[in-house]
Formats: C-alpha cells, structure tokens, sequence
C-alpha cells in the first residue's frame, strides 16, 4: 500500500479561548478547502493524524475548533503545528501552483539522472526549505526552490533536480 501524499496547507499560530479554539493561518487557495472537507491533518510524532471541524470562523486567519480539543491545555500542544490536506483533498487548479508544499518525505531524489537517495525529512527554516537527503551513507542539505526542481512525480514519488554537485559535498 503505498503512503499517501500530504501538502502543507498552512499552520497553528496560538490557542484562543478558553474551549479549545486554535488561531490558524492558511496558504493561498486554502480558505475554502477545509471546510469543504470537514477535516484536516496535523503532523505529530512523525504521524498524519486527521482532526476534524466543529467550527470555522474567519477569513485571513482563522479561528477553528477541532474536535476532541477541548480545553487551552490541550489546544497548547498544537501550536506551531503545520497544517495538512491529503492531496486527494486538493483541487487540481491548486495544486498545480503548490508543489512546494508537498510532503516529499520518503521520495527518491535525483540530480537529473543520477539517484541521489531518499528524502529523510523536509527542514522548514524561515529563509527557505531544505530536503535532507541521505546520500552515499550521509545526509546533505539541498535547497528546495524553485530554481532547482526539474519535476516532481507525486505517484512514483520521485522528485527531479538540478543542482551543481558541489552541493553534495558541503
């Protein structure tokens, strides 16, 4: 069975309220989604784990209640969390423009035809994301930008680069 894919569709600023209420801010083109879904995932502990809505309010940041977060303690835990949809979830017209955000743990990179190795993790940092990458026994930090992505095939779950190899060697 192969893992499904998940696309970063924005992320938990601070709890608010005193019911549970989470304080969220969406990537573009996101608004109208979630509600639309009823649900949404939210990475813990290296799992995709679904919440559901109960409640949906605003329009630039969102306040939200998920179910079974019921109190400030609980909803605390969740803040700085990112938000996901599967990408079954995400209109075409979307992702098309989303690439970035997808969750490209697990893919095989390549530097055009040359197998990198698999992608361990994607660290994300204020300036930029980077793909770690566990290449001839050690992990590298490529950055992931525009600039350098050939293609990316979410079904084989492989993702092309062009980069110059003494990235490889920093």
């Amino acid at each position: 069975m192969q893992r499904p894919v998940y696309i970063k569709a924005g992320k938990v600023n601070k709890p608010f309220g005193n019911q549970g209420q989470l304080m969220i801010s969406l990537e573009p083109g996101y608004m109208e989604v979630i509600p639309d879904t009823g649900h949404l995932f939210m990475q813990v502990d290296g799992s995709y784990l679904p919440f559901f809505v109960e409640e949906w309010q605003g329009d630039e940041e969102v306040l939200v209640k998920l179910e079974e977060i019921d109190n400030p303690e609980s909803a605390a835990k969740y803040s700085g969390k990112l938000i996901f949809l599967s990408q079954q979830q995400v209109p075409d017209h979307i992702q098309r423009n989303q690439d970035l955000y997808l969750d490209l743990t697990g893919f095989e990179a390549y530097n055009e035809n040359e197998l990198l190795g698999p992608i361990s993790e994607v660290l994300d940092y204020p300036a930029q994301k980077l793909l770690k990458i566990e290449h001839n026994g050690k992990d590298v930090l490529i950055p992931l930008v525009e600039d350098f992505i050939v293609s990316i095939d979410t079904k084989a779950r492989k993702i092309v680069l062009k980069i110059h190899e003494a990235l490889l060697n920093l």
